[in-house]
């Protein structure tokens, strides 16, 4: 049934008559039926033998309801893009789906942004390894009940959280983020969001580009998963314009392959004190604007940055008018570095 109904034109659907116990493949079936208002499933059919569901509702964007009750799920793989851009959703009940073999959840609720409840509170995620882009923009949803995922597989989380403009808290701190390697644009524009909890070890995280950017609201946040990021290669734009953020205290982080560190508190207007003293490293390559538009900054402590062998050192402290005490190490820190430094540290 792949591909069935597939930029069908019809506002009601009524497939009361299809039985789906033998369906294998239920995947695109009603992909972009985007004047879909209702679809009428046999109540007393199941999907025991479906394997693969990927992209079935995929931008049924006037569809209000999906009756789920009949999905059996518990052979299928994946639920990759299963409803994303159902935007007319407001609230979505999967209480009954089995989801031990899933492997990936990828956008499986992206776009849905009217979306404000979900219920998927008893998912099973033990062989789960990649969320990315699984609640992008949601933008209606104001909580969220993932405790008790099994993340130990997790590889993938690339913005996984994207514009859910109106999350105000998260505590992902009991989360297993072992295996996890791609967190980029994870709380991208999570614009409301005031209370965040990660986990302590996050070892194989690579890449943290726009992690937290435009985190507008929040204003603490614990750093300690970076002390054991040994393979970290970017944090690219990491904190941009998370300005209620007071503080920033790095722990001590030997990621040796560190290569950029490229805006990455840009727009902190409100960051007053910035200690990278556990920033112990000599890969970074591009440090452009830097801390541009840390416009409140007094202390900035980056004595074991070693920029020697950086490349690109622009506008580092671009849009900062006042002077700030700055610790550094002359012999490590490279000449570009120093004269950036001496522009704010020198009185007007």
């Amino acid at each position: 049934m792949d591909n069935m109904f597939s930029n069908c034109a019809l506002r009601i659907l009524d497939i009361s008559n299809f039985h789906f116990e033998n369906v294998v493949d239920s995947s695109f079936m009603f992909q972009e039926c985007t004047h879909l208002e209702k679809i009428k499933f046999n109540d007393n059919t199941t999907t025991e033998n479906l394997e693969i569901m990927s992209n079935m509702f995929e931008a049924c964007i006037q569809l209000k309801f999906i009756n789920t009750k009949i999905f059996k799920v518990n052979k299928v793989k994946d639920l990759d893009y299963v409803f994303s851009e159902c935007t007319s959703l407001k609230e979505l009940n999967l209480s009954n789906f089995e989801t031990e073999n899933i492997i990936s959840l990828s956008s499986t609720f992206g776009g849905c942004n009217n979306l404000e409840k979900l219920d998927i509170s008893q998912f099973n995620t033990s062989k789960v390894n990649s969320i990315s882009f699984m609640f992008i923009n949601c933008r209606s949803l104001t909580s969220l009940n993932i405790s008790m995922f099994d993340t130990k597989k997790l590889v993938n989380a690339e913005s996984a959280f994207e514009y859910c403009m109106s999350l105000t808290s998260l505590d992902l701190s009991s989360f297993d983020f072992s295996s996890l390697a791609v967190t980029n644009s994870m709380f991208l524009n999570c614009s409301s969001l005031k209370y965040l909890a990660l986990p302590n070890y996050m070892p194989l995280i690579n890449d943290a580009k726009e992690m937290f950017k435009n985190c507008l609201q929040l204003n603490s946040l614990n750093l300690s998963f970076l002390q054991s990021a040994t393979k970290l290669k970017s944090v690219y734009g990491m904190f941009i314009n998370c300005y209620s953020l007071l503080e920033i205290v790095f722990p001590e982080v030997k990621a040796r392959e560190l290569e950029t560190t490229e805006e990455m508190f840009k727009g902190c207007a409100n960051l007053k004190t910035i200690n990278l003293e556990g920033l112990n490293t000599n890969s970074i390559k591009d440090i452009n604007y830097m801390f541009k538009e840390c416009k409140n900054l007094e202390y900035l402590n980056i004595k074991n940055l070693d920029t020697r062998g950086t490349i690109h050192v622009e506008n580092i402290f671009k849009g900062i008018s006042k002077k700030i005490t700055i610790i550094y190490n002359p012999r490590i820190t490279g000449s570009e570095l120093r004269r950036e430094i001496m522009k704010v540290t020198l009185d007007k």
